[in-house]
Formats: C-alpha cells, structure tokens, sequence
C-alpha cells in the first residue's frame, strides 16, 4: 500500500468553513476514488496530558492516506475532486503562493510492513504518527528486524489496531513536499485508546525491540547511553474520513 501522510494549517477564524469543507473532501473522495483504501483526516489531540514532539497549534490538520499502490494516489493527487478542493477551499488554510495554493507538507511512504484490523474505523481510535530516523546503512537491517516485531505487535497486542511501518519513497515521481528524507521510518499506528497506547510502548514487544535493535536508529541521548530512539510525533483525534474492506488485514 503506498501511503501519504499530509499537514496544513487553518487560518484562524476559518476553523468552522475549513473543517465542513475537509469533510466534503472525505466524502467526494470516498465517493469517487475506489483505490483510494484509507483516507483519515485529523486535528492534533490536544488534550490535558498529551504530549506532541515538536508542539504543534488547533489549527493544524493531519491526513492518513492509504492508496492501492503509488498510481491511485497520483490520480488522487491530479484529480477534479482534489483541483476543486483547492480552488473553492484553499483560501481557507495557510498559504505562502496565493490565496488558492495551500501550504501543504507532503510526505509520500512505502508501506514495507504491518496491519490494519477491521476495528481501527473507529472514530475515537487513539492515532499516533512517529518517525524515527535510521543510522546510515543500516536501512535492510532495520527492513529485516521489522518483520517479527510487527508479527508480535498483531499477535501480542490485540488492543493495537493498525501499526504500518513506511520508508520514504525515492522515486523522482513523488508529489514529497520537501524532499523526503529518505532515512526516515515512519509508524502510522492507533488503539483503543490512551492506556492500551501506553501498554504499547512499555510492553515486553515494543522495550525488547528497542533493547535488541534500538541502536540501528539515531539516538535520543549520547551514543552509547542509549537505544532510544530519536523521534518525532503527531498525537491525532479524526474527524473525518473513511477505511475501505481493502485497507483491513488479518
């Protein structure tokens, strides 16, 4: 599945025609683009407690997208429904060419492992974006280790409803804005909820993997000190959007 992951930012005092105007967006796409599997569209979660690194304002917007592969999302990109969007819409969000050109931040990803369950469509489902950056040539090792962490995320963690792992896609056709940084790794994950979140990341599954491989990534703190991660995060609450049966695995 390829995967977008896009960010723009609403004027303030256009939150109210921004949000009805995104929605419409949703459903003109639901109704017209059947390779298009997953199309979520968020505000940060900003709740008491919530941490978000680096902090971002209400008015930001966060989209997941999911594609049949990177042809779908290219006819998504080009679309009437997407020109229409940005042409009766635009002046609605931040803008830095025109009252009609939105200032988007495009980030397009191949999915190399991981799953969505039939219960991840649900609207409170606690969404989560990281990105992690990995240490130079260390991307096949990191592709390889992936694979049985995942496997015991699905198997271990029934409470984790969707857990795709992306690398950043190189080809000179993508629509990235910037360039991606093609040593990022990038989790689109969610839960049930907060608390099966934090059973996530201070499980057995998740603390081995960073106990065992940790070290494959840039560090948080002084080489050597540590195997955690540097990362980055969007902490999300949907409000719009829609999975097709195609999205969902086993």
């Amino acid at each position: 599945m390829y995967i977008n992951n896009a960010f723009l930012s609403i004027i303030p005092g256009n939150e109210a025609k921004a949000y009805a105007a995104l929605g419409a967006l949703a459903a003109a796409v639901e109704a017209t683009q059947p390779d298009t599997w997953m199309y979520l569209i968020h505000t940060p979660n900003l709740d008491p407690g919530t941490n978000i690194y680096p902090p971002v304002t209400a008015t930001q917007v966060a989209f997941v997208e999911g594609y049949k592969d990177f042809d779908a999302y290219k006819a998504h990109h080009t679309s009437q429904v997407m020109h229409d969007f940005v042409e009766n819409s635009g002046k609605y969000f931040l803008n830095m060419y025109g009252p009609t050109v939105p200032f988007f931040l495009l980030q397009g990803l191949e999915m190399i492992d991981g799953f969505i369950r039939p219960g991840a469509d649900v609207m409170d489902a606690w969404q989560v974006e990281a990105r992690w950056v990995m240490k130079p040539g260390c991307s096949e090792k990191v592709k390889a280790v992936l694979r049985p962490y995942v496997q015991a995320v699905h198997d271990d963690e029934p409470t984790t409803l969707m857990y795709t792992v992306s690398v950043a896609v190189a080809s000179e056709q993508s629509f990235s804005l910037p360039p991606s940084q093609l040593d990022a790794l990038v989790y689109n994950s969610s839960w049930t909820n907060k608390e099966t979140f934090f059973d996530h990341g201070n499980g057995p599954v998740y603390q081995g993997f960073l106990k065992e491989h940790g070290d494959l990534f840039v560090q948080a703190g002084p080489a050597g000190l540590t195997t955690h991660p540097y990362m980055t995060t969007s902490v999300l609450k949907r409000f719009a959007g829609f999975f097709r049966k195609e999205a969902f695995s086993v």
